[in-house]
Order: structure tokens, then C-alpha cells, then sequence
């Protein structure tokens, strides 16, 4: 089988975006390392269903502390002045405000340190290193020294692509990753990206491929 030529670091760029529209089968060879892993576990958070309605559900609470602050001050300022209740309710928007916006932010840095955590507690052998991945008609097929892993394209749940990878999720966090560095260009890691959304949608919902 022919290596992918788009993602062959010795084809020019400009014989890789003659060849068109890519077809399978296509196989991809990289170097997988733990900035990988923990951008796709980012990623898989940040796509989380989850994840977004534990957001809105903290926006919320602080909605309601700031609305609770401003009945306080609302019913303190009968005993003070305007200027009072003007104060507390700045300082209580600002500090909802503040909170908001740092909430995802701390949010991504606590799944970062989780995620750095986890993977220092159960690297396996091969799960880092060397990767070949070869997508053909029917199915993905992920080679390392540690052995082969073969999955078919109705077994994918999703297909998802960033400027830095493409994802082939199997469950909400957990699938294939197949890094952008790892072809000779934008265009041919385009390409593939086409190629790999191409297939997946043609056979969802059809266990025969």
C-alpha cells in the first residue's frame, strides 16, 4: 500500500494538491505525544454536552448571587444612603462579572492539570510513540508497536478537526487522533480532513461498512 502522498514529507507541496480530492485507502504516519493526548482531551471537554451545562448552571448560580446582593443592598440603602446601594451594586457585578469570565479559563486549566495527572498514572506501553493510521473503504486501522487497533467507520461517533488535529471520537472522550503536523500542508491535512468526514458520514447508520 502506498504511503498517503499528501502527508509524505517528500512529495512538494504543489504535486500534493494536484493529485484532488483524496480516496481511500490513505495511511498517515506520525508521532503521537502527550500534548496530543491532553489537546484532545481539551477539546473533548470543551464539546461536552456535559461540560456546557455545567457552565450555564454556574453562570446561573452567580446570576443569582448578583441578584441576591442587589436585593440586600436594596433593602440595607433604607437604612443608608443611594450612594450605598449604587456601590454595592457595582461591586456585586463586577464581581459576578469577573467570575464569569475567569470560570472557563479555570475550567480548561483544571482539566489541563487533570488530564497531565491521569496520564502520568497510566501510561501503557506503545500508547505514546510512533503511529500509522490507515483509513480505507470501510474501516480505520491504528498500527503501533504495541499492536494494531481496527474500527469501523459505523463504530465512529463523531468527526472532529481543529487547526491542530483531526479527531475520530469512538465515545465522548475517547477515539483517534490523527495530528495536522503530520501531513506536508494545510491543503493536503484538508483533504484528508474531507476524506475522513466523507467516509464517516456514508456509513452511518450502516453496520455492513
Amino acid at each position: 500500500m502506498d504511503q498517503n502522498p499528501f502527508a509524505s514529507p517528500a512529495a512538494a507541496t504543489a504535486d500534493s494538491r494536484a493529485l484532488g480530492p483524496l480516496e481511500p485507502p490513505q495511511t498517515v504516519r506520525f508521532n503521537l505525544g502527550e500534548e496530543d493526548v491532553i489537546a484532545f482531551s481539551e477539546h473533548a471537554y470543551q464539546q461536552s454536552d456535559s461540560v456546557r451545562k455545567a457552565l450555564r448552571s454556574g453562570r446561573n448560580r452567580l446570576l443569582t448571587i448578583t441578584l441576591f446582593n442587589f436585593c440586600m443592598a436594596a433593602f440595607i440603602s433604607q437604612l443608608q444612603t443611594v450612594t450605598f446601594l449604587v456601590v454595592m451594586l457595582l461591586a456585586a457585578c463586577a464581581c459576578t462579572g469577573t467570575m464569569a469570565l475567569l470560570m472557563p479559563r479555570m475550567q480548561r486549566r483544571n482539566i489541563r492539570k487533570f488530564n497531565k495527572k491521569l496520564i502520568a498514572e497510566s501510561q501503557s506501553p506503545g500508547f505514546f510513540g510512533p503511529k500509522e493510521v490507515t483509513i480505507t473503504e470501510t474501516e480505520i486501522i491504528q498500527s503501533d508497536k504495541a499492536g494494531q487497533q481496527l474500527r469501523r467507520w459505523w463504530a465512529i461517533d463523531r468527526v472532529s478537526a481543529t487547526g491542530e488535529a483531526c479527531y475520530l471520537f469512538l465515545t465522548p472522550m475517547s477515539g483517534f487522533i490523527i495530528p495536522a503536523r503530520a501531513f506536508v500542508d494545510e491543503s493536503a491535512y484538508g483533504a484528508f480532513v474531507d476524506l475522513v468526514e466523507r467516509l464517516s458520514e456514508s456509513s452511518r447508520g450502516d453496520p455492513e461498512r
